[in-house]
């Protein structure tokens, strides 16, 4: 458990340290992979594509319900796979380090700006990643419950 403990430490850190490093370049537009991808400073007062923007109190209170949930699975035996802890240390650190910006500074510093797409920050990536291997896990999972289900 301490392994998933440490993980969420990490990517929170590192999700603060590069908010930060932005931060004090604010506004510059840095080219990463030609005119397609760059480091563009924003403060977003939303969610996902500035959805729910201006609803600070409701982002408060929803991220910190999605968050309080994944660690009761995290710590529960309910998911014992590996790879859904991890999912779900992800999800924790990217919905932890976002709400504590949410909270503290009233808003999320994005950056990683995909041209005609979106802009977001390296907990924005974790929350996705950690949801994409929780879904692996999930049909994973049934499929073995399936199949254990057949054999009896």
């Amino acid at each position: 458990m301490a392994l998933y403990v440490a993980l969420i430490f990490v990517l929170v850190a590192a999700d603060q340290v590069t908010k930060f490093v932005v931060s004090l370049n604010g506004g510059v537009d840095m080219p990463l992979l030609g005119r397609y991808v760059a480091f563009q400073y924003c403060q977003n007062t939303g969610a996902a594509f500035s959805s729910l923007e201006g609803k600070r109190i409701l982002l408060i209170i929803v991220t910190a319900v999605l968050v309080a949930v994944c660690i009761y699975f995290l710590f529960s035996k309910t998911v014992a796979s590996p790879l859904g802890k991890i999912g779900l240390a992800m999800i924790v650190a990217g919905g932890a380090s976002n709400l504590y910006d949410r909270i503290f500074k009233g808003y999320v510093v994005d950056f990683i700006y995909v041209r005609h797409f979106a802009i977001f920050n390296v907990a924005d990536s974790c929350v996705s990643i950690g949801a994409a291997l929780m879904c692996i896990y999930i049909i994973l999972h049934e499929k073995r419950q399936k199949t254990e289900h057949l054999a009896v």
